[in-house]
């Protein structure tokens, strides 16, 4: 009997392929993006977690997906937190700047939380 493939690996959780698929790329155009010499086939193994993720890769990940920080290529999961929690962690993630200013105050005045006023520069 043939012995399946293991679907992920062990490595840590990432989100290089929700990027990419956002972004509407192939494994082999992001890995033709690259900095350095890199194919579609480690572009999978990273997304399946079968190989790992060093700084490197992810400084040239994030800047090949075109993210505001390489921090956005990483799943952060507290225990406790909800999967509707997580969610809205990593929407926030995507983000500019100004953007996660805006849901700060959106969500600090539906929790009736009392909101600063806005730096006007």
């Amino acid at each position: 009997m043939a012995r399946k493939a293991k679907e992920e690996g062990t490595f840590p959780h990432n989100r290089v392929r929700e990027w990419r698929e956002r972004r509407g790329m192939s494994m082999a155009e992001l890995a033709e993006k690259m900095p350095f010499k890199a194919n579609a086939s480690q572009i999978n193994k990273i997304e399946k977690r079968h190989q790992s993720v060093d700084l490197k890769w992810l400084l040239a990940l994030a800047e090949a997906l075109d993210l505001n920080s390489p921090g956005d290529l990483l799943v952060w999961n507290k225990p406790g937190l909800s999967e509707q929690a997580l969610d809205v962690a990593h929407k926030f993630q995507g983000l500019s700047e100004p953007d996660r200013q805006v849901a700060h105050r959106m969500i600090d005045s539906l929790a009736g939380t009392p909101v600063p006023p806005e730096k006007n520069d």
